[in-house]
């Protein structure tokens, strides 16, 4: 669903579930950071979608899920806390990898705004941003797409502007790309 960027207090290890028990032998890839702020990833591969599976690793952020191989996904897939009761983010059905709203705007205001996205690596990745009125943009919500940002360099989008409700949506690559997002609310 329709989300903000949510995390834990302390880390914790995450599940991975599906709204579709016919989820299965679906690999999913988690990347994030670990109590000392490390990167780590995990790959869990689900043996019943709707039941989901427990990671072995604790988590403090999770920054993407990828699918790592085929089977593709029939339900949405879900990351969250072993209870079910915190969505960090999913994975839509033939998107292959999630995607995390960064900001909403408040309610009776319009935001002027501007994205950066800083490559903390020296490899290259790619960045995608959308200002959608949904978590899952239509084709047209997007403001980049797949651009490429060079190891160690900065992309900025400036002159973003959007009302009340609307999300800043972005995908990113691999977990060393850092989002800035900065501006006004009026």
């Amino acid at each position: 669903g329709n989300q903000s960027y949510t995390y834990f207090s302390v880390a914790e290890q995450v599940r991975i579930w599906s709204d579709s028990a016919s989820d299965t032998n679906v690999s999913v890839l988690i990347t994030g950071l670990d109590s000392n702020y490390q990167i780590q990833t995990e790959t869990v591969v689900l043996t019943n979608g709707a039941t989901g599976v427990l990671s072995t690793k604790e988590f403090l952020r999770v920054n993407n899920l990828s699918l790592t191989r085929v089977p593709m996904n029939v339900g949405v897939i879900y990351c969250g806390n072993s209870g079910k009761t915190i969505e960090l983010c999913h994975i839509e059905v033939g998107a292959g990898r999630s995607q995390m709203t960064v900001y909403t705007v408040p309610a009776s205001v319009t935001s002027s705004f501007s994205v950066n996205f800083c490559n903390l690596s020296g490899a290259t990745a790619t960045v995608s941003l959308a200002v959608s009125a949904s978590g899952t943009p239509a084709n047209s919500e997007f403001v980049l797409y797949n651009q490429t940002v060079p190891g160690f360099t900065t992309v900025e989008k400036t002159g973003l502007v959007a009302n009340t409700g609307k999300n800043v949506v972005v995908t990113t690559s691999t977990s060393s790309i850092a989002v800035s997002v900065y501006g006004y609310e009026g």
